[in-house]
């Protein structure tokens, strides 16, 4: 499997997994970007997306800015391979408009914090 593409079974669809996710709370930020993960229990990564409508008001905006977080996940992914499968959703929390670059640098972000707390987790239990 490319480690590059972002296949369908990578998208987090189901209804239960996205309740869980904004019921346990667990969560790292990266302004302006909220990641927030619960560990599933497949064997990939399951990735969700979401820009509010109070924040950014046109259709238009939130959706070329859904696909610039997804390329951006895309292309940072490889530095979360190691983790346990986790059920993630990318939050847009920020007003202002966004480059492709910033929006790559806040993404990345979020994934070292994640996994940087994951094997943080890992060192607490051993």
């Amino acid at each position: 499997m490319s480690t590059q593409g972002f296949p369908k079974s990578e998208h987090l669809k189901s209804k239960k997994a996205i309740d869980e996710l904004f019921l346990k709370k667990h969560s790292v930020k990266g302004y302006p970007i909220r990641l927030m993960f619960h560990k599933n229990e497949e064997e990939s990564h399951k990735v969700g997306f979401v820009v509010p409508k109070r924040l950014i008001r046109l259709a238009v905006n939130r959706n070329k800015i859904k696909r610039q977080l997804r390329e951006a996940y895309r292309l940072q992914k490889h530095h979360i391979e190691k983790l346990p499968p986790q059920n993630m959703m990318f939050v847009l929390i920020g007003k202002k408009p966004l480059s492709f670059q910033e929006i790559e640098a806040c993404v990345l972000k979020c994934l070292t914090k994640l996994k940087e707390k994951a094997d943080e987790k890992e060192n607490h239990i051993k």
